[in-house]
Formats: C-alpha cells, sequence, structure tokens
C-alpha cells in the first residue's frame, strides 16, 4: 500500500518570505498530467511561461465585488524592479 508523502510546514525563520510555508514539493514535483487532446496539452506547457500578464487588461465576467483584508509584505528593491520591468511596459 502507498503511503501518502509527508507535506510538512517550513517554519518562518527557514523561509525568505518570513511566515510559514507548506512544503508540498514532494507532491508537485512528482506529478505527471496528461491530456488526450493535443490544444489542451500545449496550453499546458505555455503555463510555465506565464505570468498572467495577458489577463492584466481583461474584464471579470461578473461584476461581482469580494472585499479581502490581506497585507503582504514586500521587499522594497523588489517593488522597484517591478514597477519599472520592461515586461509590464510592453517591451
Amino acid at each position: 500500500m502507498n503511503q501518502p508523502p509527508e507535506i510538512p510546514w517550513i517554519e518562518a525563520a527557514e523561509t525568505p518570505w518570513g511566515v510559514p510555508v507548506l512544503d508540498v514539493r514532494a507532491v508537485t514535483q512528482n506529478m505527471i498530467s496528461t491530456s488526450a487532446d493535443p490544444q489542451c496539452a500545449a496550453n499546458a506547457i505555455s503555463f510555465g511561461r506565464d505570468d498572467g500578464s495577458a489577463f492584466a487588461a481583461d474584464e471579470p465576467a461578473s461584476p461581482r465585488l469580494i472585499g479581502a483584508l490581506m497585507r503582504f509584505r514586500v521587499d522594497a528593491p523588489y517593488a522597484r524592479r517591478r514597477a519599472v520591468s520592461p515586461a509590464r511596459d510592453g517591451a
């Protein structure tokens, strides 16, 4: 009988973000996904190169708004680099 993989927490002090992280690599790095549809397979291969910017100008299908009080700490050097990234300026 196969045992499920161990999925441990990585303590906040051991992550670059300073928050605890659930380490799912034992699952995600050992799975293979397949499709009988070549179009779906080609689309899935593109996910590794996708940063979501292709959807930046898209409007949601529903006008519904959902509030969330979430805060994310961002390192200042990363925030500055991202703000002037050529990819965001269409270059």
